[in-house]
């Protein structure tokens, strides 16, 4: 097996040779599949993609006007979800040029029963393991929320034929959601 950093740029590349016309094809097919899902469901973990990964504003915003969208924000402390009702008044740029949620002027989310998070990577395999951008904040995440279901999202391009190596802070997704 090939070690993660050469998995990584490996799964960067093939993620930024996706089309825009795939991309706009798979932001569509997510939001019509994913929606109806994410209805069950009393309040979203979601996250801002940016760059190369598959966009879920189209869903974020469905479910911003539901009043159920929660966004992270990476604090000393790990991953903090914010309710996000407002994109322009609550959301910023911040560290990696992602937008975060502005503390001061979100809610943070009290997590009880009902709830589900959307999972980022930079690919997945067949076994629901992730791999991320190797900073370990989902992973951190997930283990301290081990109850919670959870969604990998991405491009069907993003999963692997092959199992990832496994390292034990590791954390799986409940399902896989490749479009």
């Amino acid at each position: 097996m090939r070690e993660k950093k050469q998995l990584r740029l490996f799964f960067q590349a093939k993620r930024r040779k996706i089309s825009e016309e795939r991309k706009e094809e798979a932001k569509k097919y997510a939001f019509e599949t994913l929606s109806p899902l994410m209805d069950l469901f009393d309040h979203v973990l979601s996250f801002a993609s940016h760059s190369d990964e598959i966009n879920l504003w189209p869903l974020n915003e469905y479910l911003s006007k539901k009043r159920r969208l929660a966004l992270p924000k990476m604090e000393s402390s790990g991953l903090q979800y914010y309710l996000v009702e407002n994109f322009e008044e609550q959301l910023k740029k911040q560290k990696w040029n992602i937008l975060e949620p502005i503390p001061e002027r979100c809610e943070a989310l009290k997590f009880e029963k009902n709830i589900c998070c959307l999972v980022p990577a930079l690919a997945f395999d067949r076994y629901h393991h992730r791999l991320g951008y190797g900073h370990g904040h989902f992973d951190r995440f997930l283990k301290e929320h081990p109850t919670l279901i959870t969604f990998g999202v991405g491009f069907e391009e993003q999963l692997s034929e092959e199992p990832f190596p496994i390292d034990p802070h590791d954390q799986t997704v409940t399902f896989l959601y490749l479009f």
